[in-house]
C-alpha cells in the first residue's frame, strides 16, 4: 500500500533538493573524453565519455575551444533539471589535457579503410544537390535536427529517410541494406 502520493512536480522538487543540499556534488573536478559538442545561444553542451560511461555537461556563456576527442577537465557542480528530468554537469571552468580514444579510433579506421582503397577513385560531389538520402533511426534526434538545419536553408531539396537501427545487433545488416537500396 502507498503511504505518499506525490505530484510530478513535487517528486521532481524534492529530487531537486537533494541534489541541490549534496555538498560533494559541488565545485567538483571531473574527467573524460569530448564524445559530442554542440553550442546554442553562447552556451555550449557537451557529452563526455569515460569508457562506457557518459555524462551531459552544459557551460554557460564563454568560450570551449576543446574538440571532440579531446580528453579534458571541467570544473563545476551537478544539477537537477526538473523540467526536463535531466541531471547535469554545469561546468565554468576547463583544461585540456590530451587526446582520447575517439579521435585515435577515428584515424585508425580511416587509415584502414584508406588502406583498402574505399576512398580512391569518388566521383566528385556535384555543384548543386537535389536529393538527399539519410539512413537513421525513425525515432532519434539525428534526423530532426538535420532537417531543422537543411530545410531552411536548402528548401530545394528532396530529403529521402531510408529508417535503420544504427546500434544494436541487427544494425550493420540494415545499415548495408540501406546502403544498396
Amino acid at each position: 500500500m502507498t503511504k505518499n502520493k506525490l505530484s510530478i512536480a513535487q517528486l521532481n522538487n524534492y529530487i531537486k533538493g537533494v541534489f541541490d543540499d549534496e555538498l560533494i556534488l559541488k565545485n567538483i573536478t571531473v574527467f573524460g573524453e569530448v564524445f559530442e559538442k554542440t553550442a546554442s545561444g553562447g552556451n555550449v553542451f557537451i557529452t563526455l565519455r569515460d569508457g562506457d560511461d557518459f555524462l551531459r555537461c552544459t557551460k554557460f556563456g564563454g568560450d570551449f575551444s576543446a574538440k571532440i576527442g579531446d580528453k579534458v577537465t571541467l570544473v563545476g557542480s551537478v544539477e537537477y533539471y526538473s523540467k526536463a528530468n535531466r541531471i547535469s554537469f554545469i561546468f565554468r571552468e576547463y583544461s585540456i589535457f590530451g587526446e582520447g580514444n575517439i579521435r585515435k579510433e577515428f584515424l585508425a579506421l580511416y587509415e584502414k579503410l584508406n588502406a583498402e582503397g574505399v576512398f580512391a577513385n569518388r566521383p566528385p560531389l556535384p555543384n548543386f544537390v537535389k536529393k538527399v538520402g539519410v539512413i537513421t533511426s525513425e525515432t532519434g534526434a539525428v534526423i530532426h535536427d538535420f532537417l531543422s538545419i537543411l530545410t531552411p536553408t536548402c528548401p530545394y531539396v528532396d530529403v529521402y529517410i531510408y529508417p535503420a537501427r544504427v546500434q544494436g545487433n541487427d544494425s550493420s545488416a540494415e545499415i548495408i541494406n540501406a546502403i544498396k537500396f
